[in-house]
C-alpha cells in the first residue's frame, strides 16, 4: 500500500458529449502526520471578476477546481503539495486555522503548531465580457515557526484546459513558466521563483509522482505533451527559524491564434489592475 495520503479518481462525463471534469479526492493514512484537525469549518469559496468565476476548496486536494471565462470552463485542479518527512501531501493536511476571503481574492492558512504555517493566496483578475482574458494569482508562503532551519520542499500541481477541452491541449516547459495552447486559448504559469525542478505528463502520472515517497526531485521533463496533460513544479528550500519564503505564481489566459503572434504576457496588458499588497 502506497505510503500517500492522496487517492485521485479523475472521471469526465456530460451531457451532449461535452467533457466536465469532477475529481474527487479522499484522505485515508497520514493525516496524523500533519496533526489533529484545526478549528477552522471547511469552505468552498466563489470568485468573481470581470468575465470570470472561480472556486477554490481548501478542505481537500481539489483546490482551484473551476475557473470559468467567458462560459468557458479552464480547470482541472490546481493546488501545492509540502514535503517535510519524506512523504509529499497536499497542504491540505495541516490544520486549517483561518479563511479569509473577497470578492475576487481568498485566503487560507494551514499551520502545524511550533513548525511551520503555510498560507495559500488566490486573486482572480478577470477580464471584459468577450475578451477572453483572465489572470489568476497564486501566491504561497511558508513559515517557519521552529528554532532550527527549515527543509520544506513545495509542489506546484496544474491541471488547466487551455480551450475547454480535457484532451485537446499541448503543454510544454519553457523560460522557466509552463506553457498550454488549445484552439481557444493559450495559458501561462510563471512563477516569481524558478522551480528547482519541473515535468509534465498525464495528470494521473503527475499524481502518481506525488504519491511516491522518493525524496528524488522531478525529471524535468519539458515536453510538449498533448491531450489531457498537467504541469508539475517544485522547489527545494531552507527557511531560517522564524523566517518566511513566498513563492508567486502568475496564470494567465489569452485568446488564440492572436496571443501566439505577440510575446508572451503582451496581450495582457490592458488586463492587469494593480490590487492591494498582501
Amino acid at each position: 500500500m502506497k505510503r500517500s495520503s492522496l487517492i485521485l479518481r479523475n472521471h469526465r462525463a456530460g451531457p451532449g458529449g461535452h467533457a466536465r471534469r469532477i475529481i474527487v479526492v479522499a484522505m485515508v493514512a497520514a493525516a496524523a502526520a500533519a496533526g489533529p484537525a484545526g478549528p477552522v469549518a471547511a469552505a468552498t469559496i466563489e470568485l468573481a471578476s470581470g468575465n470570470s468565476s472561480a472556486m477554490v476548496e481548501t478542505d481537500t486536494g481539489l483546490g482551484l477546481w473551476s475557473w470559468m471565462v467567458d462560459g468557458v470552463e479552464h480547470a482541472g485542479q490546481v493546488w501545492s503539495w509540502y514535503r517535510l518527512d519524506g512523504d509529499r501531501l497536499p497542504v491540505n493536511l495541516l490544520p486549517e486555522v483561518s479563511v479569509d476571503a473577497g470578492a475576487d481574492w481568498m485566503e487560507v492558512v494551514y499551520r502545524q503548531e511550533a513548525r511551520v504555517e503555510l498560507a495559500m493566496h488566490f486573486e482572480l483578475d478577470g477580464g471584459s465580457p468577450g475578451s477572453g482574458l483572465s489572470s489568476m494569482r497564486q501566491e504561497v508562503t511558508i513559515t517557519n515557526l521552529s528554532s532550527e532551519p527549515l527543509a520544506v520542499s513545495l509542489f506546484h500541481y496544474a491541471d488547466l484546459d487551455a480551450d475547454g477541452q480535457w484532451d485537446a491541449n499541448t503543454l510544454w516547459f519553457e523560460d522557466d513558466k509552463l506553457l498550454q495552447s488549445g484552439s481557444i486559448s493559450l495559458i501561462t504559469i510563471e512563477p516569481d521563483v524558478d522551480a528547482d525542478f519541473h515535468t509534465v505528463g498525464h495528470p494521473l502520472a503527475l499524481m502518481d509522482l506525488l504519491d511516491d515517497a522518493s525524496e528524488a526531485g522531478l525529471d524535468n521533463a519539458s515536453g510538449p505533451v498533448m491531450g489531457d496533460v498537467g504541469g508539475l513544479l517544485q522547489w527545494d528550500l531552507l527557511i531560517n527559524e522564524e523566517d518566511s519564503q513566498r513563492i508567486r505564481l502568475d496564470i494567465e489566459i489569452v485568446p488564440e491564434p492572436s496571443a501566439l503572434a505577440l510575446p508572451v504576457g503582451v496581450g495582457l496588458v490592458g488586463l492587469r489592475r494593480r490590487k492591494r499588497g498582501r
